[in-house]
Formats: C-alpha cells, sequence, structure tokens
C-alpha cells in the first residue's frame, strides 16, 4: 500500500510539472490541471466544506468525478449510512443530494461545476496560485449566474431585441443546444422562444440519449445537467437547468450592446472601403497576385468568417441582402459534425498510444457483477475514448479478480508494469498525466 501511494506522488508530480507547460499562458482552467484540482480539493479540506448526499446518488457520483482520486481530501456525509449521519443531514436539512456546505457560510445544491464549487467555497486564490496566475476567474460563469434557474417566459426584449433574432444570432455563432427529447427542462427552454427554436435552432441540438454513441459524445462535453448550452469555437458554456433568456443573450454575446459594437465596426469597414477604392486598380491586382490563397482556401475562409458572424450583424441580418452563397454556407457545415470529428481523432490517438504503451484500464465490464458504482465508473471512462476504447487492453475485474488482486478503485490505469492511475479521467487530462499528446 505504502509503494502504490509513492507511485502516486511521484506521478502526479511529473504530471502537475508537464500540465503547468502546456497550460502556458493560455485561459485558466480547473478542469484542465490536476493540480488546480488537488489545491481546491485541500481548501475544501482545510475550510471543513461538507458533501453530503448518497452513495448510490447520480448527481454526487458527478460531483465525486470532478475530484478524481483528490475526492478522499473532502468530507463526505451518506445522510443514509447510519443513524447518526441520517440526524446531521436533519440538522442541516439536506433535501436534494447533493448538498455541500462550505466554511464561509455558502451553501450549493447540485452545483453544475466544479468552478461553481471554487466560486462558492472561497478558494479561488487557491486554484490561482496552483494555475500560477494573479487571478483566476470562473470560466463558466460566475456562481450567482450559475444560480439563475428561472424559467419565465417574459424576459425584457431590450437585451437581446426579438426571441427570434436571438435564436438566429445563437444559430449563427454555431452554439449547441445539449439535452434530450425527455428533459423537461430543455421543453421548457425551448418553450421561452415561442417556436423560434423549432425554426432556427433544431439544427443545433444534439440528443445525448440518441445512442451510446451519442451519450459518450456528451459525457465527454460535460453536458450534465440538460440542457447545456456551447458555443464550440471559444468554449463558452451555460449549464442547465433552463436558463433565462437574459442570461443566454449576455453569455453568448447576442445582446443589443453587442449588436451596436458589430454596427460600429461596419461603419468603420465601410469607411475604410470609400477610402481604399482610390487607391489603383494595377495596385489591387498586384495585391491579388500577391496573395498566398488559392480560390479554394480564399472559400473556405470566407465561409468561416461568415460563420463567426453573428446574426445581429447588419450586412448579414437580413437574409434578402445577402448573396445566395453566403445564405447557404451559415447553413451548410454542419458544428457537430466538425466537433465529433475532432473528438474523435483524439480518441484515435489516445488509444494507438494506450495500446503502444502497454497501458491497461482495469475495471468492472459487467453491468450484473460487481457494485454498480465500479460498474458505472469504468463505463464512464471507456466513454471518453469512444468506439477507439475497442483498441485498448481492458481486463474485466469483475471475471479475473486473481489479475485485479490489490487494485482498490476501479477504473485503475497500470503503465509501466506497475505504476497506477486511479479513477475517471477526462480526455485531455488523462493524455497528459499518461503522457500521450493528441492535439
Amino acid at each position: 500500500m505504502m509503494k502504490t501511494q509513492k507511485n502516486y506522488v511521484m506521478f502526479f508530480f511529473l504530471a502537475f510539472f508537464v500540465s503547468s507547460l502546456i497550460v502556458g499562458q493560455s485561459e485558466a482552467s480547473i478542469y484542465d490541471n490536476p493540480k488546480a484540482v488537488e489545491a481546491l480539493s485541500k481548501c475544501l479540506k482545510e475550510t471543513n466544506a461538507t458533501m453530503y448526499g448518497a452513495q448510490k446518488c447520480g448527481h454526487c457520483n458527478h460531483n465525486k468525478e470532478y475530484f478524481g482520486p483528490y475526492f478522499r481530501n473532502i468530507r463526505f456525509v451518506d445522510c443514509r449510512a447510519s443513524r447518526a449521519a441520517k440526524q446531521e443531514c436533519k440538522v442541516e436539512k439536506v433535501g436534494q443530494f447533493p448538498k455541500w456546505k462550505f466554511g464561509n457560510g455558502n451553501y450549493a445544491v447540485r452545483p453544475h461545476s466544479i468552478e461553481e464549487i471554487a466560486s462558492a467555497a472561497g478558494c479561488n486564490d487557491y486554484v490561482a496560485n496552483a494555475l500560477g496566475t494573479a487571478s483566476y476567474q470562473i470560466a463558466d460563469s460566475n456562481f450567482s449566474e450559475q444560480k439563475d434557474t428561472t424559467s419565465q417566459n417574459s424576459v425584457s426584449s431590450s437585451v437581446y431585441g426579438s426571441k427570434e433574432e436571438l435564436a438566429r444570432c445563437l444559430k449563427n455563432k454555431g452554439v449547441i443546444f445539449y439535452g434530450s427529447p425527455r428533459c423537461s427542462h430543455c421543453d421548457k427552454q425551448k418553450a421561452m422562444f415561442d417556436g423560434a427554436f423549432e425554426k432556427h435552432l433544431n439544427g443545433n441540438f444534439h440528443n445525448c440519449k440518441g445512442s451510446p454513441k451519442d451519450e459518450a459524445f456528451c459525457f465527454s462535453k460535460r453536458t450534465f445537467p440538460f440542457p447545456t448550452w456551447i458555443q464550440p469555437s471559444n468554449g463558452k458554456r451555460l449549464p442547465g437547468p433552463e436558463k433565462s433568456l437574459d442570461l443566454i443573450a449576455s453569455t453568448f454575446s447576442c445582446t443589443l450592446a453587442d449588436r451596436s459594437v458589430g454596427s460600429q465596426k461596419e461603419i468603420s469597414r465601410a469607411s475604410n472601403k470609400v477610402v481604399n477604392s482610390n487607391v489603383s486598380t494595377n495596385t489591387e491586382k498586384q495585391n491579388s497576385l500577391d496573395n498566398s490563397f488559392s480560390s479554394e482556401e480564399l472559400g473556405k475562409t470566407e465561409n468561416v468568417d461568415i460563420l463567426n458572424k453573428s446574426s445581429n450583424d447588419p450586412i448579414l441580418n437580413s437574409e434578402q441582402t445577402r448573396p445566395s452563397s453566403m445564405v447557404a454556407s451559415s447553413v451548410a457545415p454542419s458544428f457537430l459534425d466538425r466537433e465529433k470529428a475532432l473528438l474523435e481523432q483524439k480518441q484515435e490517438k489516445l488509444a494507438s498510444c494506450l495500446v503502444d504503451k502497454n497501458i491497461t484500464l482495469y475495471g468492472v465490464i459487467d453491468q450484473t457483477k460487481g457494485k454498480p458504482i465500479q460498474y458505472k465508473a469504468t463505463k464512464q471512462q471507456l466513454n471518453e475514448l469512444g468506439d477507439a476504447a475497442e483498441k485498448i487492453k481492458i481486463v474485466d475485474c469483475s471475471q479475473n479478480q486473481a489479475e485485479c488482486s490489490g487494485i482498490l478503485v476501479y477504473p485503475t490505469w497500470i503503465f509501466d508494469g506497475k505504476n497506477e492511475l486511479a479513477g475517471v479521467y477526462e480526455l485531455n487530462n488523462l493524455a497528459q498525466i499518461l503522457g500521450c499528446p493528441i492535439e
């Protein structure tokens, strides 16, 4: 046991060092850095934070997965385990699981992200130090916004214009709506658009319960709880349940203020065109000859620019004023297909690396055997690899107990014949720790 702990310490020290180099100047995120996860778990321990829940609670297990092996630093009370635990949960008025109680007096019920936990606990300074930044800003949105779960249909149109304009803006920006046809919160969110969702955003809806592959894709994108909005181009996200249209508009820059800024840019571009029209035709021809893009590449570039423009852009806002090629290009590419293709490439690269390095996953594959939580955790880890999981070496510990002797946590990765990595890890995080570049 001591040897295993030493291996953990040595391995994670190396992983943290590599992670710090990779993060570099990019936007700080707890998810991308195991060192930040560990720092947050220690902060929660030092401030006497407690998570109240139950062993068979799906929301609780999802919160535990945020921390991986570092959840051991956090006090967890199973409200169904004993009379004393039940009494403590009664005193704390625990209703829905999980309920977090933090040392600063804050509470959080079913937090939607690890960032939300960090914010409510007042642990941002710990995270900032771990990430090597002067300060840490919540990646998704601040805690007070995350608590905004209003489902009112009557919202101020002064924030985003009309619901039709908001839906078009979200569509043109490629914002994806992750949910399920049987999700009541998803239905409420759609109903807020008064028919504009069905008209403009049906193509941006991804059914996370459509197939095992769809479910694995959504799991890799952290789309729980439903519905979750994600803008792939910049990583902005707004997790469920349903949010007010004002909050959606401000999160994805679909407000009147953003439109005003866009109009000013158009005026500026129009002025530049007038000035540039005095340039000689010969100079323009020479510039076109110096252009290194082929006509095909240029077409692709224009399409990308058009897709990135909001429908609030005065030039693109009216379909009547747009050339037919521009109208077609705004709907032809599938943002979901592009996201899926990129994810599948990463999964294939990681699986190939795991095979080359002879890294083995030990877990519970048979749903009828072993503990349900062990099976679920193993399944979640395999979901991170998608279809590529079929290529890697897996030992089903529900069938091979002798081979799995000494392994205490499922799933566990064994590499170099002795080192262990226990718990469920997000794809990029797993690749960094195991030394498998997938970018």
